[in-house]
């Protein structure tokens, strides 16, 4: 099927994500954003940089996908259906490669080529050395001006036939400045050569580029990792001559059709959201809802892809296309919300823009200025040509990457990693920071936390019995009793008891039959085991689950998830030192959302119970930008976390939650400690970057209006440059002193 025939039979749906491929940086993005909505049909296009996708709207009436596709070629660039994560990270990897190796050959060649530079403008040698010296400085600076910096000019043309100027047209300017003033002076017999403004210029935006690919592979590998929790293969059921006993055959996902009835084995994740056709089970739903409890489904109940089968068997009828299970619109939600460009990025693309036709303006001005005033057409030319290497924004091009890399440095040596600049900026600017409740504020994890025995049991005794009745059992709860379980038989040193007959799972319970009719065990909750006429059983507690041997009770235990003990100190900081809000939002109960906050002895701001992430999403999105930070840790959290202005995820966290966010806390001893000293430094971060753009700025405009007046040399233009860009590094620098 070619692409126009692929494009065509989207036609009817109206809304779409494509791929981008070829997109360079964020003005590139613009360009392609402003060429689809002049395109025929048309309604509002969104470009997102990060993720190299565009969503697109169209009237089906009236959209012309032969003028769409030509329009972005026409620009150099490629447009698909949403290729497959797999696909699309192939592409990231190509484009990371390319992008290396422009960045090695800068850094390799333009050390050389400044060194040349530097030596010329501050030691004095006979003409004969000097010349060949600064002919052998234009040679080292070809390659990165010619081969590091090519997908600049190739974006700044492109850019600029639409009208739109930003760093790259204004960097283009720069670098063929310098170069022209260079070859210009070595033509006429000097030795007055200014490649290192060029080569230095290339080599901090590749590092910048750099930093925006990662951002935008981060982005890809959280699709893919929501992906992952959905199997590749599905049991369809066959029936052939014998409805009673179908055939039962191994398939992809995407070669099952709707009304296809597929087989869930116990302890298998379901593939296809359906309808559950026969059986009875409990499912995990924590991928979908976050919900701490198992979730008991039976027939004619919607099930959905990602959940886990923990007891019986299901059969499952498919009622939703492949690529259009709730995970499937989960993912392309997320990439739809991650965000192509920072704040100050946007703020320093939007000062390029205005200053480009300033600087352009001004040095033609000059020219016709010095012509004037009756000097030589060569020293015209140069001094015009010096105001644009004055103007040249080595400093704007530095302020961000530098900051971002030496600040990344300094939160890695604190145990949290920092993905993206966007989502540090978004951090340091929240006046919300919301939380998940499982894994986030409390460890994560379900511990017996105290055993209730009947007069005359033993806790080894009933160790015993856990055990076995617990065995094989995938049930979150099973775990941790096993865990139990076995720490108190290894400490006190005593063998767990054999027995040959399989526990049976129920939806409230396990039970165990022992050998040699030692009679039953049943363990589970209050009301199960009292309609199955166990004597002596305790009040009820919801928290606790209870143990019968032979219809009597023998013991209860109670299972809690642990508060963070950092959780209450680290909450009161972010209200008294910030005067942050506090949101808690959970899948759970209310009454789990109630006993948390007792146990904290915090009033939240807001708390949200019972939510699905699409919920959580609504909210948010709700809200001002970069008003809301989310913490969480499960992959239900994923679509919030790229919902939110910046997403954190705790230690411990599902794969899909760490690819989702851009904040990851490493290490788990410190958890919430470690949150709130990124948050220090993220604020710390961004205040030096705005001084760095401030600088930048302030520079800009009184030295291209300084040297208008005054005339400009190439040597001043040269060293006033490195002085704005100097005044930048010293400034950052400040970010990594304690």
């Amino acid at each position: 099927m070619s692409l126009l025939e692929e494009l065509e039979d989207l036609t009817p749906a109206g809304r779409a994500v494509f791929s981008i491929g070829g997109m360079w940086c964020a003005s590139c993005a613009r360009a392609i954003e402003k060429t689809l909505i002049r395109v025929v049909g048309i309604e509002s296009a969104q470009i997102n940089f990060t993720a190299a996708s565009a969503l697109i709207t169209w009237n089906p009436q009236r959209v012309n996908f032969h003028q769409l596709v030509q329009r972005v070629e026409a620009l150099g660039y490629s447009i698909s259906p949403w290729l497959t994560p797999k696909k699309a990270q192939q592409s990231l990897k190509k484009q990371t490669q390319k992008l290396s190796l422009q960045l090695a050959i800068a850094v390799v060649f333009g050390m050389w080529s400044m060194l040349g530079s530097w030596v010329l403008y501050l030691s004095s040698n006979p003409f004969e050395v000097e010349y060949n010296l600064a002919l052998t400085t234009l040679l080292l600076a070809l390659p990165v001006v010619l081969y590091s910096g090519l997908d600049f000019y190739r974006a700044a043309f492109n850019t600029l036939r639409l009208g739109i100027a930003g760093m790259d047209a204004f960097i283009s300017l720069g670098v063929w400045g310098s170069v022209i003033i260079s070859v210009v002076n070595l033509s006429m017999g000097k030795t007055d050569v200014y490649l290192d403004a060029a080569t230095m210029l290339i080599t901090f935006l590749l590092l910048g580029r750099l930093i925006e690919i990662k951002a935008k592979t981060s982005s890809q590998k959280a699709i893919q990792a929501l992906e992952k929790l959905s199997p590749e293969t599905a049991t369809r059921l066959v029936f052939n001559q014998q409805p009673a006993s179908p055939t039962q055959e191994e398939l992809a996902v995407s070669e099952l059709s709707i009304n296809d009835l597929v087989l869930v084995k116990a302890g298998e994740r379901l593939a296809v959201d359906g309808l559950v056709e026969k059986g009875t089970s409990l499912l995990n739903n924590a991928l979908l809802t976050g919900e701490f409890q198992p979730q008991k489904v039976a027939a004619g109940q919607l099930v959905y892809a990602g959940a886990i089968n923990l007891t019986a068997p299901l059969e499952v009828r498919v009622v939703t296309a492949t690529n259009k299970r709730r995970i499937d619109l989960l993912g392309l939600r997320m990439l739809e919300l991650f965000s192509g460009r920072s704040t100050l990025a946007a703020t320093a693309e939007k000062f390029v823009s205005l200053l480009f036709p300033i600087t352009l303006s001004l040095a033609l001005a000059a020219l016709v200025y010095y012509l004037a005033i009756g000097q030589a057409f060569s020293q015209a030319i140069l001094g015009s040509l010096s105001i644009l290497v004055a103007a040249c924004p080595c400093a704007v091009g530095m302020a961000l990457p530098l900051a971002y890399a030496l600040a990344s440095y300094k939160a890695a040596q604190q145990g949290v990693v920092w993905k993206d600049p966007a989502s540090i900026e978004n951090l340091a600017q929240a006046e919300i920071m919301a939380f998940d409740k499982t894994g986030t504020l409390t460890l994560g994890k379900l511990q017996v936390t105290h055993l209730t025995l009947k007069a005359g049991w033993q806790a080894a005794e009933v160790a015993q019995f856990l055990l076995l009745v617990e065995a094989g059992n995938a049930h979150p709860l099973a775990e941790a009793i096993t865990n139990y379980a076995t720490a108190k038989l290894t400490k006190d040193n005593i063998p767990p008891l054999e027995n040959e007959n399989p526990p049976q799972i129920f939806s409230q319970g396990v039970a165990l039959e022992l050998a040699n009719n030692q009679g039953p065990i049943h363990l589970g909750s209050h009301a199960w085991l009292s309609s199955l006429g166990v004597k002596d059983l305790p009040s009820l507690n919801p928290a606790e689950v209870y143990l019968s041997y032979r219809q009597e009770w023998i013991a209860t235990l109670k299972l809690t998830d642990s508060l963070r003990p950092e959780a209450k100190g680290f909450l009161e900081g972010l209200v008294k030192e910030y005067g942050l809000d506090i949101w808690l939002m959970t899948g759970d109960s209310t009454a789990a959302a109630k006993a948390l906050i007792d146990e904290l002895k915090i009033n939240f701001d807001q708390v949200v119970t019972h939510a699905s992430p699409e919920e959580k999403a609504q909210i948010i999105n709700k809200l001002p930008r970069n008003k809301l930070a989310f913490v969480g840790d499960g992959a239900n959290d994923a679509l919030v976390l790229a919902s939110a202005s910046a997403g954190i995820a705790m230690p411990g966290a599902s794969s899909v939650a760490v690819a989702a966010a851009g904040v990851v806390i490493t290490q788990d001893e410190r958890g919430l400690e470690a949150l709130a000293a990124s948050l220090k430094l993220a604020k710390k971060f961004y205040r030096l970057v705005k001084q760095n753009l401030f600088f930048a700025v302030i520079y800009n405009l009184g030295v291209i209006s300084l040297f208008f007046v005054l005339g400009v040399t190439p040597l001043a233009a040269a060293i006033a440059m490195l002085l704005s860009s100097l005044s930048v590094l010293l400034n950052t620098l400040r970010l990594i002193k304690n």
